[in-house]
């Protein structure tokens, strides 16, 4: 009797034994698969992550492409713009430069109203004498200044020997009522200087008159005498004087006769 009671207790260790083993290979292959599920997540988390990874480095690798070559192109536009306006800048003060020296001409223009039927009348017997001769007179810091070449006086380029004329015809021109008589000088003057030939000679010497202050004298007559337009020398002479800049911004210089018009 007690060697079967020893017997089926060794029986119930045995059994045991055989389901504790048995229960420990389970839980083994379940770790090994939540090892294998964990490792093939974290592979799937390190590709993504390395996905991700490498799209983040093209993206931003694309995106500074661009960004490099928009801050390129902005710089060359800038540099155009730049350039553009620095060649813009430097040809406007050349164009001034150069056209501080160049002549401007200017138009003077002498008018006669009146509210009867009459006329007034102008010298026009030589533009090129300084303070007489004719009915406009140009001056500079209160001095006439010779506005045309002189017939009578060799040109600076032609001495020492050059055709000369003799004394001009007195001319007069009439103005009759609202008529006007115009006068257009190019903006040179003709002041006597050495010839270069021959230096105990003097001559004309064509130049630009300077930029600056200057004043027109305009002259008429109420009256003529003689036999128009030559010979006649103008009477009872009235003269008046306008200011005006050289260069001259509207080209024109105006005075007007007014006997009630």
């Amino acid at each position: 009797m007690m060697t079967r009671l020893i017997l089926a207790a060794l029986v119930l260790a045995a059994s045991a034994t055989l389901h504790c083993c048995g229960g420990g290979g389970s839980g083994d292959g379940d770790a090994d698969f939540e090892s294998d599920a964990d490792g093939d997540t974290g592979g799937d988390a390190d590709s993504d992550a390395d996905d991700d990874t490498d799209g983040d480095v093209d993206a931003d690798g694309d995106t500074g492409g661009d960004a490099d070559s928009d801050a390129d192109e902005e710089g060359d536009a800038d540099a155009d713009a730049d350039g553009d306006r620095d060649q813009e800048a430097d040809g406007d003060m050349d164009g001034d430069t150069d056209g501080d020296s160049d002549t401007s001409s200017i138009s003077f223009v002498l008018h006669f109203i009146s509210d009867i039927p009459e006329s007034i009348w102008v010298d026009e017997t030589d533009d090129a004498w300084l303070a007489s001769g004719h009915w406009l007179t140009i001056l500079r810091g209160g001095a006439p200044i010779r506005k045309a070449q002189a017939c009578e006086y060799c040109s600076c380029d032609d001495c020492p020997s050059c055709p000369i004329c003799g004394a001009p015809c007195p001319t007069v021109a009439e103005i009759p009522e609202g008529g006007s008589v115009e006068y257009e000088w190019g903006g040179l003057e003709y002041p006597f200087a050495p010839c270069p030939d021959d230096t105990a000679t003097e001559c004309l010497q064509e130049t630009v008159a300077p930029p600056g202050h200057y004043t027109a004298r305009f002259c008429w007559g109420l009256d003529v005498e003689g036999t128009p337009p030559c010979p006649a020398e103008v009477r009872e002479v009235r003269c008046d004087e306008v200011d005006f800049e050289v260069p001259e911004r509207d080209g024109v210089v105006e005075f007007t006769v007014d006997h009630g018009g």
